[in-house]
């Protein structure tokens, strides 16, 4: 089942609104696979950074400093959990004595995970993310505030660039198939 609702999602980025009416590919169920997908491991970033920001600011009043305290711990927490949910669910599905088919099935979704995320990733953490969470902190006198804040727009930015590239992506495979 999981299986089949991941293929629905996938045609529905490559299909125009029209398309995706006519083949019944419900927007809202695409919408709910990639919350149940990723929001635990965003939840897990966010509780992350506001810890980091907030034990930072303990020790420093440096903003850049707990600008990258923030974005830096959230998003290595971020893909932990990914890769760690990643990781289990294959040793679930590909059992081996060894684990080696567990660790090239791994490797396989990492890969895609970095197709995914890639160019929206070195966007949000090498520019929207810090800018934001600078921004945030320089404007609000709470720092948690100013973490959740931050995480909310950039998350935002971060998904819908992920998204805008994944339709780009499919639609010029499908241009080069025809």
């Amino acid at each position: 089942m999981k299986h089949q609702h991941n293929a629905g999602c996938q045609q529905w980025l490559g299909q125009s609104e029209k398309k995706r009416q006519l083949a019944g590919i419900d927007a809202i169920a695409y919408v709910r696979y990639w919350l149940r997908r990723y929001l635990p491991a965003e939840l897990v970033a966010l509780a992350v950074a506001v810890g980091s920001v907030t034990l930072a600011a303990m020790l420093t009043s440096n903003e850049l400093i707990l600008v990258a305290a923030g974005v830096y711990s959230g998003s290595a927490s971020y893909y932990g959990v990914l890769v760690a949910h990643m990781y289990i669910t294959n040793r679930r599905a590909h059992p081996t004595v060894d684990g080696h088919s567990a660790r090239q099935a791994l490797i396989g979704r990492v890969r895609g995970l970095m197709l995914d995320f890639g160019s929206a990733e070195l966007l949000d953490s090498l520019l929207f993310s810090p800018l934001l969470l600078y921004l945030c902190l320089r404007a609000l006198p709470n720092h948690q505030l100013a973490v959740v804040l931050s995480e909310f727009v950039s998350t935002i930015v971060f998904y819908t660039t992920v998204i805008v590239a994944r339709m780009a992506r499919t639609s010029l495979a499908h241009q080069r198939r025809a």
